[in-house]
């Protein structure tokens, strides 16, 4: 049992000021309030404090969102594009047609693809080497 030093001492000091009152009249003794103290020293000892804020990964995800959502974006108008131009027959069309094809394909679009891995790579490194107060190693 972890004991407090003074801890009984105040507490039957305090009682018999009280007449006594704290620890017989209530039906609370000081073994129970000893516990309690110690449940709430416990609990307020395990309570983490979260992660520290980092602005650079927090700028990072950002940066990556946007990049992403503006391809979509870019993509998504060109299937439109690409849609309203099928069947029709006229040359500017047909060309329309392949140009936006070409620029909607994997080729076209692999460094982006690249520039996306590199960024979730290094936010990955930078996420895991940040320290975890909720784990002790």
């Amino acid at each position: 049992m972890i004991s407090v030093p003074g801890f009984h001492a105040k507490l039957d000091k305090y009682a018999d000021n009280q007449g006594d009152s704290v620890t017989r009249e209530s039906g609370v003794t000081a073994k129970v309030l000893h516990a309690i103290t110690i449940a709430l020293a416990l609990l307020a000892a395990g309570c983490m404090p979260p992660p520290q804020y980092d602005d650079q990964t927090d700028k990072l995800i950002s940066q990556i969102q946007t990049d992403v959502d503006t391809q979509f974006v870019s993509l998504i108008t060109l299937d439109h594009k690409i849609s309203r131009l099928s069947g029709k027959p006229d040359p500017a069309s047909v060309k329309a047609l392949a140009d936006a094809k070409t620029k909607a394909g994997f080729n076209a679009n692999s460094g982006f693809y690249d520039k996306v891995d590199v960024d979730l790579s290094s936010l990955q490194t930078r996420v895991d080497a940040a320290p975890n107060l909720a784990t002790p190693f």
